[in-house]
């Protein structure tokens, strides 16, 4: 790492990280604790509160409740750390763990070089570029919005598309047309994608307007209230 002109190892540099920082770097580098302390804390949870309908009569009140907090708080830690930890604090992957699954179709592929993934798409038109976007990557589509969406709109509290009509009509007029075109066909590929899956994996219902709202997430954080005519922060004004 180099911090002006001098070079300084990680060790010497961590001095410079904040303590959220460090517990990131922790995070990504014992992937393995992390998985297995996510599980346990899941497993603990659910074993201190779904047994208590048969062993609360033999139990006080004050212990019947405790196990009860204890085991709800335990079961909604795992949970959100299944949904969100990944965003927050990314852990290490192994890239010969393949994540995606080869495949093609019209105006693309998916497939891996040795064990980097590679999207290739092979056409002119955006709408085909865009159909085939959406339906190779459908799974990776599915969860990351499922995941980013349960962080900003349910943790968040920020304002979904379906709420900000006017604000979301007004970014169109804004994206150049072949654009919107390819984004309109990574909805088509994606319900393409979606339609093939069973009802039990709950793939996550994508809109245009929702994918729209899902590329100006990189950018809110630059926005304040007022600053702009169509800030993130600002959207609950549409």
């Amino acid at each position: 790492m180099t911090i002006g002109s001098n070079t300084v190892t990680m060790q010497e540099g961590s001095r410079y990280f904040t303590r959220l920082e460090k517990v990131g770097i922790w995070i990504y580098e014992h992937p393995t604790i992390v998985k297995v302390a996510k599980i346990a804390t899941l497993v603990m949870g659910l074993a201190l509160w779904v047994p208590l309908p048969w062993i609360a009569p033999m139990l006080s009140k004050m212990t019947v409740v405790a196990l009860a907090i204890t085991g709800a708080l335990l079961t909604l830690a795992s949970g959100v750390a299944f949904l969100a930890l990944d965003l927050i604090a990314p852990m290490r992957h192994e890239m010969s763990h393949h994540a995606f699954k080869p495949r093609q179709c019209e105006g693309g592929r998916l497939y891996y070089a040795g064990d980097v993934p590679i999207l290739s798409l092979e056409s002119d038109n955006p709408y085909i570029v865009g159909k085939a976007h959406g339906y190779l990557c459908g799974d990776a589509i599915s969860r990351l919005s499922r995941r980013f969406g349960w962080v900003l709109y349910t943790l968040a509290n920020q304002p979904r598309a379906n709420k900000l009509p006017r604000t979301i009509a007004a970014i169109k007029q804004s994206i150049p047309p072949e654009y919107l075109l390819e984004m309109e066909g990574l909805i088509e590929g994606y319900a393409q994608w979606k339609k093939e899956q069973s009802w039990w994996q709950f793939p996550k219902e994508l809109t245009l307007d929702d994918l729209i709202l899902f590329h100006l997430m990189p950018d809110f954080i630059h926005f304040h209230k007022g600053s702009a005519p169509l800030p993130f922060t600002s959207l609950v004004k549409s």
